[in-house]
């Protein structure tokens, strides 16, 4: 298993791979609440790239955490996956969330909760 740490993220580059940008996916109950972006390890990527990088994830954020999840949390062995032009289709959103839940609930349990004790009658 790799030395990965969460926040889920991912690293995007420019095709001469000399610009780079680490985005930081915070995620709240299932939802994207904020990327953040970090550029402590080559020059950053331009502003134009940038914004397409973060519009791409703004759509693609249930499969980019569910194959995070997959191969770092869950040992998984996949193939890191290089996108080189635009990409188009439907998405499966629904089954991404599903599938975060379960490994949600599988890696924070919630505590079962306390049976309430029956009120005494005072007389």
């Amino acid at each position: 298993m790799s030395n990965e740490h969460l926040p889920a993220h991912v690293h995007v580059s420019d095709e001469s791979k000399s610009r780079e940008c680490i985005f930081d996916l915070i995620i709240e109950n299932s939802v994207l609440v904020e990327i953040r972006m970090r550029t402590d390890t080559k020059p950053p990527l331009k502003p134009e790239d940038i914004s397409k990088a973060k519009a791409f994830i703004n759509v693609y954020y249930p499969q980019i955490v569910k194959k995070w999840f997959q191969y770092f949390i869950c040992g998984e062995k996949l193939k890191p996956v290089t996108i080189r032009k635009k990409i188009s289709g439907d998405i499966e959103i629904d089954d991404t969330i599903n599938h975060m839940e379960e490994l949600k609930k599988k890696f924070h349990p919630t505590p079962p909760t306390p049976k309430k004790q029956p009120k005494k009658n005072k007389k």
